[in-house]
């Protein structure tokens, strides 16, 4: 397995950063273009809700993206560092 990781300031400005890590990861990795898509869509979307939703859009707060490469599989993991919610108490959507 293979990762890589980064951590940026929580600025809306520093999507260029993340998107650039993707492709940078594509093109080290060899991604199928079609998954390369649908990564920088997810990530980048990922990302956006950390920043906004999580940090609050708190400059001196930061956010961690990481992504690990297996035999058949892409994991990415983003980490903010807002307070979090405890899932099992949000109403039941349906």
């Amino acid at each position: 397995m293979n990762t890589i990781s980064i951590e940026i300031p929580s600025l809306i400005e520093n999507i260029r950063i993340v998107e650039s890590f993707i492709d940078n990861a594509k093109d080290k990795y060899q991604l199928d273009d079609d998954v390369y898509g649908n990564i920088m869509i997810a990530v980048v979307e990922s990302v956006n809700n950390a920043i906004i939703h999580g940090n609050c859009l708190a400059k001196d707060k930061s956010v961690e993206l990481s992504m690990t490469l297996a035999d058949t599989s892409v994991v990415f993991s983003i980490k903010d560092q807002g307070k979090g919610f405890d899932i099992n108490t949000l109403p039941d959507p349906t």
